[in-house]
């Protein structure tokens, strides 16, 4: 995976960038066109819209707006999601279940379209715990598998 910028973060707990973070992002991320969210919760559709909303309103907040944003979940197809994806000027995997997480990204085939992509990548709580190459998901089962393969 080559890019510019993959941010890996733990979490916001009040829902907001720290300046440090959210001078950096504005720095780095200059074209904002698409902001496309990959769902840890897959078969929550409510809750990911909702996610995805408030955490595009953080990028607003932070100065960062994006001209539209989206999340894929479960209701995506896989075309779409590789469309979506290949547009995208940020893709955020976002924080749930990191297992659920990395079998949607295998059952839609999009990890080649987020390897990929020239978006900056960014990755919070599951998601940046799916950014490396090997991870565990403590929850499920205490063993390592790969992510990138």
């Amino acid at each position: 995976m080559r890019k510019q910028l993959i941010g890996l973060f733990s979490g916001f707990p009040d829902h907001h960038f720290p300046e440090e973070i959210a001078s950096r992002l504005q720095a780095e991320i200059t074209v904002r066109k698409s902001l496309v969210f990959v769902s840890a919760w897959p078969e929550d559709s409510k809750r990911n819209d909702e996610d995805s909303d408030g955490m595009h309103a953080m990028f607003e907040e932070a100065g960062l707006p994006f001209e539209k944003h989206c999340v894929i979940d479960r209701r995506t197809d896989p075309s779409e999601a590789k469309n979506l994806l290949s547009e995208a000027s940020c893709i955020f995997l976002m924080g749930g279940n990191p297992t659920a997480q990395m079998a949607l990204i295998r059952e839609k085939d999009i990890a080649d379209a987020i390897k990929d992509s020239d978006a900056v990548l960014l990755g919070v709580s599951a998601g940046s715990m799916n950014l490396g190459k090997t991870t565990i998901d403590i929850r499920e089962k205490m063993e390592p598998y790969e992510v990138w393969v």
